[in-house]
This record gives C-alpha cells, structure tokens and sequence, in this order.
C-alpha cells in the first residue's frame, strides 16, 4: 500500500487551486467574495476540481483612459471598429484600470459551466462562471484584447 504525496493528489489539487484563487485575489484580478464562493462550492462538492487553462493573458491600465485614446490606439494596431463597438467607448460604465494589472481570459463552453451537455440559459452560464470562480471581464478587455492581439481571428 502506497499513499499519494499532497502535491499529487486531491488535496494537492485543492491547495493548488485555493493558492491560485488567493494569488488572483491579491492581483485584483478575482473579488474575494468570488474567491470565497468558489473555494466552498469545491469544498461542498458542488464543484468539481477545475484545472482550466489560461487561453491569454493581457494587460489591463496600460495608460489607455479616454474612449478616443482606446480609438487611436485600435486604429494604429489596424484593428476596425463597429458601430456598436465604438459606441460602447462612450459608454458610462466604460472605464480602464487605473494601475496595469494582468488578466487571464479563459474559453470554456456552454456545457463546461452549466454542467449539462446542450449548454443553458445565460443566467445559467453566469451563474456557473460565478461557481468556478471566473467573473466578467471587465469593459476594457474588449479593445485591449483587438490591441494586444492583432492577429485573432
């Protein structure tokens, strides 16, 4: 009979992902409200250990503040911008990071955060974004995203 080391099993698994969870809190990437919730939805069983990856990393408050600095620096970096796009720069509830933080973007499915394999409803999709401990992103991605990353499809 053998026993596991911490680091490779259950237990390990769950200390990797608390340690992640209070490093992305201390980053001011993840509320710690967000945080908590996610770390008892693991605990209770809710949740099952989620090892996703990273898809990007971008970088948030990099001196971008205004809706035509976002504008000229989409346009220097060939990025084309929508109607409804550029529209949302004026948008009240638009507004960068006054420090530059790093961000995490993940791509998960439907199916991944609801638990059922058609997907569900967007109240179902948010709610389970909540329970894995992911959060919207914040407005300034969007454009950040089209600088950082010209060349996406």
């Amino acid at each position: 009979m053998t026993r596991e080391k911490v680091a490779d099993g259950e237990l390990g698994q769950f200390a990797r992902q608390v340690l992640d969870l209070v490093h992305r809190v201390n980053e001011g990437t993840i509320h710690v409200d967000t945080a908590r919730r996610a770390v008892q939805a693991i605990i209770e069983g809710k949740i099952k250990f989620a090892n996703f990856k990273p898809w990007k990393t971008i970088k948030l408050g990099t001196g971008l503040q205004t809706a035509d600095d976002f504008r000229e620096a989409l346009k220097k970096a060939g990025c084309k911008i929508s109607d409804w796009a550029n529209n949302l720069l004026d948008k009240p509830a638009f507004k960068a990071a006054t420090k530059e933080i790093e961000v995490d973007l993940y791509l998960l499915t439907t199916a991944e955060l609801t638990g059922k394999p058609a997907g569900g409803s967007t109240a179902e999709v948010f709610a389970g974004a909540a329970r894995l401990g992911f959060e919207k992103c914040p407005p300034e991605v969007g454009p950040q995203l089209c600088i950082q990353d010209p060349d996406q499809p």
